[in-house]
């Protein structure tokens, strides 16, 4: 029996116009003995909006499990320490064609040159957002959950190899893909499956109670909790090598396809007003 239901949101619930469906919403409203958790690597505020139709019933894991939520009360965050996060800071800042996000717990701090392109995707992504030239004053005044790096569709061959000597050392952070365009450094032990097992202690469900849904590298660790996991049709080929099923793209409406199948609801559960 299926107690948890986790995804992603990005390329995975939300289709490419980055549309999430009403029917969403009233599958949560239907399923009141379901727990749903929204695991995303976008900032908590801007998770709460999206969903604030049901934002009471469902736990929300954000910053790629940097923060965990319940029913709008923030449970936890985990924060790099300041002089690493002005380290890789320094190191982001020299990169051609690069930008980069200081996210804090207060905001996310946009540093460097950024294109209309990411600001029109760092404004989507986040609810509280301010520009600044001088990192080193938002690293003595906010906690810092993770750091977002951006190049435009070169992260898999250009931003993460800058980064990944960070996984090879002794700092407590690591460097994950989580876009085309995105790397996110953050702490070592944090990750959306890390933020999982945690609610599901909370909740005393077993990983054998729970499906999850995921399209990138940064879903691996939530899907592998999971005993239902499924990679969406438009997933990276290494999380469709991992998971244990395959769910239609996310532009064929996927995760909402599968949980009326497997809930068994009927079309007019989840289209009435």
């Amino acid at each position: 029996m299926v107690k948890l239901v986790a995804t992603d949101m990005d390329g995975t619930l939300l289709d490419s116009g980055k549309k999430l469906p009403e029917e969403f919403f009233r599958i949560v409203e239907a399923l009141p003995e379901v727990k749903f958790v929204i695991a995303r690597g976008r900032q908590y505020y801007n998770i709460l909006k999206e969903c604030a139709p049901v934002q009471n019933r469902i736990s929300v894991i954000a910053e790629n499990g940097a923060v965990i939520a319940e029913e709008k009360t923030v449970l936890s965050t985990e924060t790099m320490d300041a002089p690493v996060a002005l380290t890789v800071a320094k190191k982001a800042v020299t990169l051609p064609e690069t930008c980069f996000i200081l996210c804090g717990e207060q905001a996310a701090h946009i540093v460097g040159d950024a294109s209309e392109q990411m600001l029109y995707k760092a404004h989507s992504y986040y609810e509280r957002v301010e520009r600044t030239d001088d990192f080193e004053a938002v690293l003595r005044r906010d906690r810092i959950l993770k750091i977002a790096v951006y190049r435009h569709k070169r992260a898999e061959d250009f931003l993460f190899p800058s980064f990944s000597y960070l996984n090879a050392l002794d700092l407590g952070v690591k460097a994950v893909l989580s876009g085309q365009s995105w790397v996110d450094i953050m702490c070592r032990n944090v990750n959306k499956g890390w933020a999982l097992q945690k609610l599901q202690a909370r909740y005393g469900i077993l990983p054998e109670e729970c499906m999850a849904f995921g399209d990138y590298l940064n879903d691996t660790e939530m899907l592998s909790v999971c005993g239902e996991s499924y990679a969406m049709a438009n997933a990276h080929p290494e999380l469709i090598g991992l998971a244990k099923h395959i769910a239609p793209s996310n532009d064929e409406n996927g995760v909402v396809s599968v949980l009326k199948e497997k809930f068994f609801l009927p079309d007019e559960t989840v289209t009435k007003g």
